[in-house]
């Protein structure tokens, strides 16, 4: 009777999920078309005089542009966007800095979505904007760090009275699940190296090392201050003094946050377009010409369109596995990329856009050859994002230069395999017994179901000794260090993006457009185009590839809708933490073994 019943649970969740289907299917469908009349549209946009350029996140910033096919709709909620990718949002308002057609740049932060690399790289722009003498405008509901963060770069800061400020600090959350695991019956294989290499560590302690700890606590303070120095020197405001502000929780409203000199003015939406009007020189709001980001970006953007000779950007972004698939970072897909790039005679020099955790480190190594080969034909300069760290900075190190941002997270030069062991969830909750025949003494060394021997541990621990000796060597060679001083800085440790240039492993500071601005130096290109890896799909693209997914792959993408909701971000940060919160997330890789960072930080 019991199985009746979940034979019928399972039935019934069967055709739940199915309509669901259908029903997400036909949304994105007429989304789709719906998409295509907007983009028809955006290519007839006209910038007029005196026009006022707006970036509210309509589209979250993120690596590369990207088209919902059901954008709007969430099957938990809430809504997804489409993406703008920080190329184009950094190229769009360096242009304005220098369109007379283009007055002053308004900005909202309430439903900012991005990483903190890329908020960062859209700072930088806009305080080049700036310097060009025309000014940006910002207003908030509410502030968080990330949104101040933002914000303060602007002439002037304008805050509802009733709005919040959550700038309080940043901190991280780490979930351990070795109790959980107890419970289940599963035993966690820890073997690695590195002092700090702790991304197994959830999964075989209940609480934090003192060396996670402390790495941990590093990077959050070096963020917070990278963050926090820029604050202090565009509201001339001391260090010391905001973060007193902070811990002493002084900055709770807007009145608190005029008092203390972080906003300029207080002022509800009517008091905020009556300012926009005044700057803009005109009499009501009906008279405003704003133009989104996103609108202007179609227009404007058209960086060397009419030139032969290219510069390709090749966007890394997301966790590094093996096989063919183009939604990840993907050895196969990604040796191709980067074969084709190599074998293009109008390519002149490449940019490696690198947004990655890391993951196999098989893959990565696969991915490091191609870029070394291509880096003998052209110059190949690296641009770092929000993580560029363990696999993501194994497949970057060789590159002839590496910019990186202040709050990227890098290095984790470290290895580890982890493998489960599930013997007493089958014998003490399922009751049922396994029986293993081999040929051999170690031929069901990692078999789901038979724990490690002492002579297989040892065996696993001499492989991961083998690939971080790799490891150490790629970068000794890549970055022209000792290898001795590469082990010193390596050790599996997290660095932020300001502490690796002052340790050696990257060059300079700077975003993609800085990245871009150098490779056209190195390869003497006075003018040139930009061309895209991978070629992002459109809406209709996306519909396409649904409609002609197996069946098991359609109802795992359902399944995953259900879960997290559709996210057309961009920014791989979401789905790899929806990956760190599913504990047996990282038994994925066939060989155990794992060039990756250990945690992902979500800071807001």
């Amino acid at each position: 009777m019991k199985n009746f019943w979940k034979y019928l649970l399972a039935s019934l969740i069967g055709c739940i999920v199915a309509m669901l289907a259908i029903v997400l299917v036909v949304a994105g469908i007429i989304n789709g078309m719906a998409s295509s009349v907007v983009d028809s549209k955006k290519e007839t946009v006209s910038v007029t005089s005196g026009s006022v350029l707006k970036i509210d996140f309509s589209s979250a910033l993120a690596e590369q542009d990207d088209e919902d096919p059901v954008a709007g709709i969430s099957p938990v909620g809430g809504s997804s966007r489409e993406s703008m990718g920080i190329l184009k949002a950094v190229s769009a308002v360096r242009i304005a800095a220098d369109d007379p057609a283009i007055k002053f740049i308004y900005v909202n932060t309430d439903n900012m979505a991005g990483g903190l690399a890329e908020i960062e790289e859209l700072r930088d722009a806009l305080q080049y904007f700036r310097n060009s003498g025309k000014p940006v405008v910002s207003y908030a509901e509410n502030y968080t760090n990330a949104g101040y963060y933002l914000a303060s770069v602007s002439d002037r800061i304008l805050m509802n009275r009733f709005g919040d400020c959550a700038m309080i600090g940043l901190s991280s959350n780490m979930m351990f699940y070795k109790d959980l695991l107890d419970k289940l019956g599963i035993k966690a294989q820890l073997i690695r190296h590195g002092k700090y290499k702790s991304a197994g560590e959830p999964y075989i302690a209940n609480d934090i090392s003192d060396a996670n700890r402390e790495m941990s606590q590093s990077m959050l303070n070096s963020v917070w201050n990278s963050m926090l120095e820029e604050i202090s020197v565009s509201r001339d405001i001391p260090v010391d003094t905001l973060n007193a502000y902070i811990d002493g929780l002084e900055l709770l409203d807007a009145e608190s946050m005029l008092k203390r000199g972080l906003i300029d003015s207080i002022a509800y939406r009517d008091g905020l377009e009556n300012y926009l009007c005044m700057l803009a020189g005109v009499n009501k709001v009906s008279e405003l010409k704003v133009v989104p980001i996103e609108d202007y970006a179609v227009a404007r953007v058209r960086r060397g369109l009419g030139s032969k000779e290219k510069i390709a950007v090749i966007y890394a972004n997301g966790e590094i596995n093996s096989g063919d698939e183009d939604k990840e970072i993907t050895d196969g897909n990604f040796t191709k990329i980067i074969r084709r790039v190599r074998a293009d005679s109008s390519v002149k020099a490449v940019v490696f856009r690198v947004n990655s955790p890391g993951g196999s480190a098989q893959a990565a190594e696969n991915i490091r050859r191609e870029i070394s080969l291509l880096k003998e034909v052209k110059p190949v300069v690296a641009s770092y994002g929000s993580y560029a760290a363990s696999g993501g900075y194994w497949i970057s190190a060789g590159c002839d230069s590496i910019f990186t941002d202040n709050v990227t997270l890098t290095g984790s030069i470290g290895v580890f395999a982890l493998l489960p062991c599930a013997k007493d969830l089958l014998n003490k909750h399922a009751h049922i017994n396994n029986v293993v025949i081999s040929t051999n003494k170690h031929g069901a060394m990692g078999n789901f179901f038979s724990p490690l021997d002492k002579d297989e541990t040892s065996f696993l621990q001499h492989g991961v000794e083998l690939i971080y000796d790799r490891f150490l060597n790629i970068v000794s060679e890549g970055r022209d260090m000792s290898v001795a001083r590469v082990d010193s800085i390596a050790q599996g440790r997290v660095w932020t993006g300001s502490q690796a240039l002052e340790n050696g492993i990257a060059d300079s500071e700077g975003g993609i457009y800085d990245a871009i601005d150098c490779a056209a130096g190195m390869a003497g290109l006075p003018s040139y185009r930009i061309e895209e890896y991978p070629v992002p799909k459109n809406a209709m693209e996306k519909l396409m590839e649904f409609f002609n997914r197996g069946r098991s792959s359609d109802e795992a993408a359902i399944i995953s809708a259900l879960r997290y909701g559709f996210s057309s971000s961009g920014n791989a940060d979401s789905e790899i933490r929806h990956a760190i919160a599913d504990p047996l997330s990282f038994f994925t890789a066939p060989d155990g073994m794992y060039a990756r960072m250990d945690y992902v930080y979500d800071i807001k």
